[in-house]
């Protein structure tokens, strides 16, 4: 990792680079269609998938329900800040990032679309969101693995995003774009 950051481009005084594995709690989603043996009864709750994760925003023009236990629920549930990722698809829209903004009362997410809580109260998911689809966008187009017509990245690909740091009021003024 420190080759890595070594070859990044400087930063202004006071900033640093991390990971985003460094910042954040990366999770996959439920996965669609996997047979249920859980005993638990089941319920439908709405969940996004890749076609609405855009960059710097959600298409949530058709939400689709899937069956789940209250645990998976639980353990899916996104949750106001959260950054959304997406895992696959054409290689110039990998990795594409949006931050959920409880626009649904509850919604999950499926298993193409990594969720990403920042753990550190100083680090602005918008911020982090406008980071991925720039820089990010170049460094997925690298890093991404490329299969018969689909590019993906994986959970240990994605905490390894480089993400600069800087103080909580330019993340805010650096990440402000109109909704």
């Amino acid at each position: 990792m420190q080759t890595e950051i070594a070859s990044l481009p400087p930063l202004p005084p006071g900033w640093c680079w991390t990971t985003l594995g460094a910042i954040a709690e990366i999770t996959h989603g439920i996965i669609k269609g996997r047979i249920r043996l859980r005993p638990a009864p089941m319920r439908s709750v709405a969940y996004l998938r890749l076609a609405n994760v855009r960059r710097n925003r959600l298409d949530l023009q058709e939400i689709k329900s899937i069956l789940a236990d209250e645990a998976k629920i639980e353990a899916c549930r996104l949750q106001n800040g959260d950054v959304l990722f997406t895992e696959v698809g054409e290689r110039d829209d990998l990795g594409r990032c949006c931050v959920w903004k409880d626009e649904i009362d509850e919604c999950i997410h499926q298993n193409h679309v990594f969720r990403a809580r920042v753990c550190l109260r100083l680090v602005e998911p918008r911020f982090i969101s406008f980071h991925g689809n720039f820089f990010g966008q170049k460094w997925f187009t690298k890093n991404g693995k490329q299969t018969t017509g689909l590019a993906t990245i994986s959970k240990s690909d994605l905490s390894r995003l480089p993400v600069p740091l800087a103080r909580l009021n330019e993340q805010n003024a650096g990440s402000r774009r109109p909704d």
